[in-house]
C-alpha cells in the first residue's frame, strides 16, 4: 500500500489555488421569449458569491442601474428589499418595449485582493426575442339597427397588458357618416365601475345610423397598437 504525504505548505498552496480559481459569471431567465410590456426575470446562477456586484446590460440601451429594472424581490433570492447592496442588482427584472432580439450581458465585478490588489471582472450572454402586441377584438354585430345592443370584447394576446390603459388609449366610436352624431351612442362598460373606457368588454346602443367605426387602442408612452373595425348602423 502506498503512503501519500503532504507537507503543510502543499496544502497551504493547494488551498491558496482553490480560493483563487477564476469565478465563472453565468445566468437565466424565467423566459426567453416574451412580449412587449411583460417583464422578463433574470437570476444569477450561483447560490453563494462574495465581494460581487452585478451589472446587466439589456441590449436596448439601457442595463439594471439606469433604467425600468426593477429589482426582483422574490422569496430566496436578492432584490430591492433586501438591505445587502452588494447584492443590489443580482437578479433584476426587465420590461422591453419594442420588439425584436436582444443580447443581454451580465457582467461580475469581483473585488480586489485576488490578484496583487487588483479587481476582476467576467461576463456571459444570453439572448431574448420580444415579440410584437397587436390589439384585437370581437363584435357581435358588423350590422346592426338603433334598438340592437352591440358587445365587443378586448382579445389582444400577449404579455401583461395592465398598461393597456394609459391616458388617450381604451375604446374609441366615430360616425364617419355624420361626424356630428359621433357622440350620440350609448357605452355600457363592464368593470371599471362601468365607466372606464379602458375596461375589456363594452355594450353599446348606436342611436344614429351611419357608419361607425369603432376603435380599440392599447398603449403607453413607449409603445401603442390600434385596431378598427366598422359597423353599419340602419
Amino acid at each position: 500500500m502506498k503512503t501519500i504525504s503532504l507537507s503543510f505548505a502543499t496544502c497551504v498552496i493547494l488551498l491558496v489555488t482553490v480560493s483563487c480559481k477564476k469565478p465563472k459569471a453565468g445566468f437565466t431567465a424565467d423566459k426567453t421569449e416574451a412580449y412587449v410590456g411583460e417583464a422578463i426575470h433574470f437570476f444569477d446562477n450561483e447560490d453563494m458569491r462574495k465581494n460581487c456586484t452585478f451589472t446587466y446590460d439589456f441590449g436596448d440601451g439601457t442595463n439594471s442601474s439606469n433604467n425600468n429594472s426593477n429589482l426582483y424581490s422574490g422569496s430566496g433570492y436578492y432584490g430591492g428589499n433586501n438591505s445587502n447592496t452588494v447584492y443590489s442588482d443580482r437578479n433584476p427584472s426587465h420590461i422591453y418595449w419594442q420588439p425584436g432580439v436582444y443580447e443581454v450581458t451580465q457582467t461580475i465585478s469581483i473585488a480586489g485582493n485576488l490578484e496583487k490588489g487588483k479587481s476582476k471582472q467576467v461576463s456571459e450572454k444570453l439572448s431574448v426575442t420580444i415579440k410584437a402586441v397587436t390589439a384585437d377584438f370581437t363584435t357581435s354585430h358588423t350590422l346592426a339597427t338603433t334598438s340592437d345592443v352591440v358587445n365587443l370584447k378586448n382579445t389582444t394576446q400577449g404579455g401583461d397588458l395592465s398598461w393597456w390603459a394609459a391616458s388617450g388609449y381604451g375604446w374609441t366610436f366615430a360616425n364617419t357618416t355624420d361626424p356630428g352624431q359621433s357622440y350620440n351612442v350609448t357605452a355600457a362598460y363592464v368593470g371599471a365601475s362601468g365607466t372606464s373606457s379602458h375596461s375589456d368588454e363594452v355594450y353599446l346602443t348606436f342611436n344614429s345610423p351611419g357608419v361607425w367605426k369603432v376603435s380599440l387602442g392599447i398603449g403607453n408612452g413607449y409603445y401603442s397598437t390600434w385596431m378598427t373595425k366598422t359597423i353599419t348602423v340602419n
